[in-house]
């Protein structure tokens, strides 16, 4: 497919400066045939939300989705979103979304997808279409593209499998061509944290054919993403100042092979000025973790790992929570050798598991369930941070305050989250509560506050 006409970023409202694409969708009303956007191929739980509807009921093949309307799929679902001009986007399981629309400058309509959770793969026929995400904002213009946001962390992956795709946030935007992908990093919610720039990565051929095999569509174009030969794009930063000397990755070295069990150690220079760094690991698939590390190495437990070629990279900030730079990427290896029945070896909190039942507390709100109020971890472990559902919550806001370091957040559409202890590098005492909000994110409620300590 030839790659058309260069699409501006849609920006994320109050975040990205200025806003544009092209004219896909039509408004709530357009009623010429086959210009409105509408759900097919259902399987599953798949239930829609119009504007002027109460609640999200049942959907049926070839229901109209309006502006401003929603559909979410279940842990079974999956559905097809027809879109104008033969694009369209199917949808995964778990996945909670908003067809949004906005006025330009120029007065014509632009519109996109508010992808709150799940996953999309994206084929266009023609013209452009933003996806605005929890941390940022991935756009493609001509034609396919799959955005996946994280259910624990929140990260935000884009895959760009042909035509110009961009990923951007506060940091920075990321040109990205057919071949390539990004991380969005997914930090404070309500802005006070700023979040690291995007971070590139290429794609592998088994991402080309996993997008082949949720979306058959784009099977005439697989060949030519295979072939495709892209070079690594410019990153484009959002704020200008005085170009600083990076620190340097020092171990392991690039290209090395881990050891396929034990303490592997990840270490780099010092960055001047910096107060902490995130390195962050890209597995094989694709997939990828991100760890705060307060000094300039980490110790990774390899059961913890699959096997295969993994990218490394480390992120310096200083005490504002800037990022100044990042290091790498470097790689390693893992050896295919089979991987022992316990892989993690670490010790999950007893009771982790959120009671179903919604529960009063004294104030009317949310009771919040674990970690208990003044539980101890001494091991590094997953937290499982669980609370009772409160009546007509869209998010909730899980904020979290370390001992002496400004808090940090989380948004959450269940009413649970897990952290791994790596992400709370402190010790001390830890504070945490929960807030309620709705489809406007206007306040419900705030839980009471509980504490734990390692």
């Amino acid at each position: 497919m030839v790659i058309k006409r260069l699409l501006s970023l849609i920006v994320l409202a109050g975040l990205l400066a200025g806003c544009s694409v092209g004219q896909l969708l039509p408004s709530a009303g357009t009623s010429s045939a086959g210009t409105t956007p509408a759900l097919n191929e259902i399987q599953g739980t798949v239930e829609l939300k119009n504007p002027g509807q109460a609640n999200f009921a049942a959907a049926t093949a070839g229901i109209t989705l309006q502006v401003q309307g929603q559909v979410h799929t279940g842990a079974d679902g999956s559905a097809r979103l027809d879109l104008a001009s033969g694009s369209l986007a199917r949808l995964g399981a778990n996945t909670l979304l908003t067809l949004s629309a906005e006025q330009s400058s120029g007065g014509s309509l632009s519109a996109g997808i508010q992808l709150d959770s799940g996953q999309l793969w994206i084929s266009l026929g023609s013209g452009s279409l933003a996806v605005l995400t929890p941390a940022g904002t991935a756009s493609v213009h001509g034609s396919h593209m799959m955005v996946r946001v994280d259910p624990q962390t929140q990260d935000v992956w884009v895959d760009c499998l042909e035509g110009f795709c961009q990923a951007g946030n506060t940091a920075a935007r990321l040109d990205l061509l057919a071949g390539q992908g990004a991380l969005l990093h997914h930090f404070d919610p309500l802005g006070a944290t700023p979040p690291p720039a995007p971070e590139l990565r290429q794609l592998s051929a088994d991402d080309m054919l996993a997008f082949l095999a949720h979306n058959p569509e784009a099977g005439a174009s697989v060949p030519a993403m295979l072939a495709t030969a892209s070079f690594l794009p410019t990153l484009t930063p959002l704020s200008t100042g005085t170009p600083v000397t990076c620190f340097s990755l020092t171990a392991p070295a690039d290209g090395a092979l881990a050891p396929d069990s034990g303490v592997f150690t990840f270490s780099w220079s010092e960055q001047p000025e910096r107060f902490r760094y995130i390195l962050t690991i890209i597995k094989p698939d694709g997939s990828g973790d991100s760890t705060i590390a307060m000094n300039n190495s980490y110790d990774l437990k390899m059961d913890s790992l699959p096997s295969g070629k993994f990218i490394w990279k480390v992120t310096a900030y200083n005490a504002n929570l800037d990022p100044i730079c990042t290091a790498g990427p470097f790689t390693f290896t893992k050896p295919e050798i089979a991987q022992p029945t316990a892989t993690l070896g670490i010790t999950l909190p007893a009771s982790t598991e959120a009671p179903t039942a919604v529960q009063a507390t004294p104030s009317g709100c949310i009771n919040l369930f674990t970690p208990a109020d003044g539980a101890v971890f001494v091991k590094e472990t997953y937290i499982d941070f669980t609370w009772s559902a409160y009546p007509g919550t869209a998010k909730y806001i899980l904020t979290i305050k370390p001992p002496t370091t400004p808090a940090v957040t989380f948004q959450a559409l269940t009413p649970s989250q897990r952290r791994f202890m790596g992400s709370l590098p402190e010790k001390g005492t830890y504070h945490w509560y929960v807030t309620a909000k709705d489809e406007k994110l206007h306040e419900l409620c705030t839980s009471p506050t509980f504490t734990f300590s390692r």
